[in-house]
């Protein structure tokens, strides 16, 4: 039946909670025997199959709300803080509810959770399968590490004839954009972010403003430090160089950091 089906899919995912899906499991079986169909109803209506088994869905829990916030305020989020399953960035604009919806998004709201984004779990486990055969004297993780973000998902962005955008305030798994969408600056830099964190780089993951010769724009990028050394990451450009300035009166209407090129240096 559809229930079992899909608790069975969800607790195959990775890192997931299987404790609580037996639990759904078999409240949902006392609820087909005494309410026949009603049950699967349930299953994609939470408040319903509250209502009819007396469990409590599981609610986004406050920490990564806070992180939500945290990143929409400061446009930062240090190297001591790991990406919680169930962040949520929906812009600099966007505001986040106390019980983890997101409001005045002005494009889609990309959402990190492992237990749930089946591709971003295989990106993360090809990752970490490559990583181990680098050769550290030859390359740094933080250099692999860019370069695989830049060599599978900027340049297929780069070269794509066609741009895919979601919906204002869809939200969407960060695995799905990667792979299926036209992923910008805001989704390759949270993946280094993410990927760093898994194999113990410190990475900061920053927003502001990037001026790359003339051009200044909205950007994302990582800040990383490794080997005693502190260096900007631009997966997006495929470049680790440059200095940060902190500048007030922003267009995210705060302070913010800017990343500057140096004049004459080539890019990717």
């Amino acid at each position: 039946m559809k229930v079992f089906k899909l608790a069975k899919a969800i607790t195959s995912a990775c890192d997931g909670n299987p404790k609580i899906f037996k639990k759904i499991n078999k409240a949902a079986s006392d609820a087909i025997a005494t309410t026949g169909n009603s049950a699967t109803k349930s299953v994609v209506n939470p408040a319903y199959y509250q209502a009819i088994n007396g469990i409590k869905v599981p609610k986004v829990a406050k920490e990564v709300i806070e992180q939500s916030r945290l990143y929409r305020q400061q446009n930062f989020i240090p190297s001591s803080q790991r990406i919680l399953d169930g962040f949520k960035d929906g812009g600099s604009n966007a505001r986040y509810l106390d019980d983890g919806s997101v409001v005045d998004s002005a494009r889609e709201v990309i959402v990190v959770d492992r237990t749930k984004d089946s591709q971003l779990c295989s990106i993360i486990s090809d990752f970490k399968t490559k990583i181990k055969d680098i050769d550290t004297d030859e390359e740094l993780p933080s250099e692999f590490t860019q370069n695989y973000i830049f060599n599978r998902f900027a340049k297929k962005s780069l070269s794509a004839s066609e741009i895919i955008e979601y919906p204002d305030g869809m939200e969407k798994y960060l695995g799905e954009i990667l792979e299926n969408g036209t992923p910008t600056c805001r989704h390759l830099a949270l993946l280094y972010k993410i990927l760093g964190d898994d194999i113990g780089l410190e990475t900061d993951l920053v927003r502001g403003m990037a001026t790359i010769g003339r051009k200044t724009e909205r950007h994302a990028w990582v800040k990383i430090a490794e080997d005693g050394c502190t260096a900007l990451s631009d997966p997006t450009n495929n470049i680790m160089t440059g200095y940060l300035e902190d500048v007030a009166d922003s267009a995210f209407g705060e302070v913010y950091c800017r990343y500057v090129m140096p004049d004459g240096l080539p890019f990717d």
